[in-house]
């Protein structure tokens, strides 16, 4: 008679499953995970920098509309990049730049001024990808008077332009309506002056255009607001075909990075 074989509940009999990997199984994971992170990582930082550039053609627009409040309110005429004459109702010398004027008199919401005249600027003056330096960083690399007036004026950068014809006629306030192609002429873009290592108040021509340039933010291209009110990326080849405003002149802008 054949008799029954006992039945092992932890005896050597039950057969065991394997549950861990071998060495080349966990390789080849490993490998498969350094391809598709290969594979994704581009593509993730191409997806941030379209939004970056998303957010900077946003930001423009949004100084554009304050501009043309701006321009509504002061007989169409924009703050000049620059204009040393005393505005009237803005306390300090930072009344003389375009974007502390905006702030100031609060065409541009959400801007603190502080006890000393220094505005805290709201993030629409900044372009996502150039980075803000702190005053701090600036003041150490720049001593405290520089250092703090180069903390003030990182933002986007207005285009030194005359419409007079001569040079006279830089630091004077621009009328819109006496913009020729306004859908062709910019008003402001990114911007970037080197010995800072950030964003400058300004795009300038001739000697001084060498420290204030536009800046090729946006996978070499720079995102500029059109005097019609529109925000478009440009080549660098359009910012130096770009006019300066003075007859027979052959001064240019310039971009960086060269």
């Amino acid at each position: 008679m054949r008799k029954d074989r006992p039945y092992h509940y932890f005896g050597s009999c039950v057969p065991r499953r394997k549950t861990a990997f071998t060495l080349i199984e966990l390789l080849v994971v490993v490998a498969i995970i350094a391809v598709l992170i290969a594979l994704l990582l581009p593509a993730l930082a191409n997806a941030r920098n379209v939004a970056k550039a998303a957010a900077c053609l946003s930001n423009q627009k949004q100084i554009g509309a304050a501009l043309f409040s701006y321009a509504n309110d002061y007989e169409d005429f924009i703050p000049a990049h620059y204009n040393p004459s005393s505005y009237v109702g803005v306390p300090g010398y930072l009344r003389q730049f375009w974007h502390t004027r905006l702030s100031q008199l609060k065409y541009i919401p959400t801007t603190t001024v502080r006890w000393d005249g220094y505005c805290i600027l709201n993030n629409v003056f900044h372009c996502p990808s150039i980075p803000v330096r702190t005053e701090s960083e600036l003041i150490a690399q720049l001593g405290a008077e520089e250092g703090r007036f180069a903390w003030q004026m990182q933002t986007y950068g207005m285009r030194q332009y005359t419409v007079t014809g001569s040079a006279s006629g830089i630091n004077v306030e621009k009328q819109l309506g006496r913009i020729d192609q306004p859908s062709t002429f910019f008003l402001i873009g990114d911007s970037f002056r080197p010995a800072w290592n950030a964003g400058a108040y300004q795009i300038a021509y001739g000697n001084i255009g060498v420290g204030y340039r536009a800046y090729r933010a946006h996978r070499g291209m720079v995102d500029v607001l059109m005097a019609d009110g529109h925000a478009a990326p440009v080549t660098p080849l359009y910012i130096l075909s770009q006019p300066v405003g003075i007859s027979n002149a052959s001064f240019n802008y310039y971009v960086w990075p060269e």
